[in-house]
């Protein structure tokens, strides 16, 4: 069975996975992931909802990297903003005040976000 995109949203939805630039193709899912763990979620709710193997381009972010004092560095990407990024890490939009509150330094207006920033995410 073809999955659509609004399948794979739910199915990704309902395993609790982010995945970024969510694109479904003749070929099959391409996006980001952050984590080897989001990866292998992902993939097991996609081929649950196509009822087989899907093709699988999903890749973990390699701008998520490991960080000082237990946080990780993120570069903004187009199409970002601080409770997207908040979701991506925590799972919970709502906390992008920790976000904006450990990047005041490069981030004095946090609706002034700007692609290829580099913020410090605070561990969870």
């Amino acid at each position: 069975m073809a999955l659509t995109q609004q399948q794979a949203g739910q199915a990704l939805q309902q395993a609790g996975v982010n995945v970024f630039n969510l694109q479904i193709d003749g070929n099959g899912v391409r996006g980001q992931v952050a984590s080897d763990a989001e990866r292998t979620k992902a993939i097991a709710a996609l081929t649950a909802a196509a009822g087989g193997p899907v093709g699988n381009y999903l890749e973990v972010q390699s701008s998520a990297t490991p960080g000082a004092a237990g946080g990780q560095s993120y570069t903004v990407k187009s199409g970002d903003n601080l409770r997207k990024i908040a979701q991506h890490f925590y799972g919970d939009e709502m906390k992008w005040h920790a976000i904006r509150d450990a990047n005041k330094d490069v981030l004095p207006n946090p609706d002034k976000i700007q692609e290829g920033m580099k913020l410090t995410i605070p561990a969870a």
